[in-house]
């Protein structure tokens, strides 16, 4: 069974991990790659903005902040072989399960 205790020695994962090990979904079966939902990276990322600027902004503001933060310090960032992988979810069906 594959649980975070059971990640690869040389898995690189985000810190803080009290903050973003639930935004992990799984592991790249090919390199043991660590893979985070970038939704659930947001999210986390916008509890932070907001708790961090104290001023009284609109959530779009701060949705704009979570993702610049994201887009140029997680996701523009490589740390090696082992960089995590980010991946966005699909909503809705899958295309197998399109019927003709």
């Amino acid at each position: 069974m594959n649980t975070i205790e059971n990640l690869q020695e040389d898995a690189l994962l985000l810190e803080p991990r009290e903050r973003f090990d639930s935004c992990i979904i799984g592991t790249c079966s090919q390199t043991g790659r660590v893979v985070y939902d970038e939704n659930k990276i947001l999210n986390v990322l916008m509890e932070d903005a907001k708790e961090i600027n104290e001023l009284d902004i609109n959530e779009e503001h701060v949705e704009q902040i979570a993702r610049e933060y994201y887009e140029f310090n997680i996701l523009g960032s490589y740390m090696g072989e082992m960089t995590p992988m980010y991946v966005n979810l699909l909503e809705g069906k899958f295309v197998g399960d399109i019927t003709p």
